[in-house]
């Protein structure tokens, strides 16, 4: 697994957190594991950690691999925000932010967060922003 990857799913484990049993996320999807999206077919028993964290990675990296069709096919911390949107909004779901899609590849950190503070998304999973917000932080202090 990649270096991406391995932070990818570890700010995605802590946002999400685990359940081993189906639930309704904040906007009513049955979901599994890490914020696994369940589909039509998908069953609905519980599954082990180890299943939890195969969906994780596999999820991951097809986030990942459509972050790439916004930033390129770089390695940037803009490409692993992205990725952590896309795990949780889809590929469609996070390209209606163009703002911060804009300030992201803009390096322009602080006004991305603001525009994700200021959206829907923000107020069903406030977490997952302060999450994305203390990385970029991390990443704006060491440029």
């Amino acid at each position: 697994m990649t270096p991406e990857l391995l932070l990818i799913c570890s700010m995605l484990r802590e946002g999400e957190g685990l359940r081993l049993t189906p639930y309704r996320c904040s906007t009513g999807h049955w979901t599994i594991g890490y914020g696994h999206k369940l589909i039509a077919g998908d069953s609905r028993a519980p599954i082990t950690k180890s299943d939890a964290e195969d969906l994780l990675v596999r999820d991951s990296a097809n986030a990942w691999q459509d972050a790439g069709r916004i930033t390129g096919d770089d390695k940037s911390p803009e490409r692993i925000v992205l990725a952590v949107m896309v795990y949780q909004l889809g590929f469609a779901g996070v390209r209606k932010h163009k703002r911060t899609i804009t300030h992201l590849l803009s390096q322009n950190y602080d006004a991305a967060i603001q525009e994700m503070k200021d959206s829907l998304w923000y107020r069903q999973t406030p977490r997952r922003i302060v999450i994305i917000g203390r990385y970029l932080n991390a990443v704006g202090i060491t440029r």
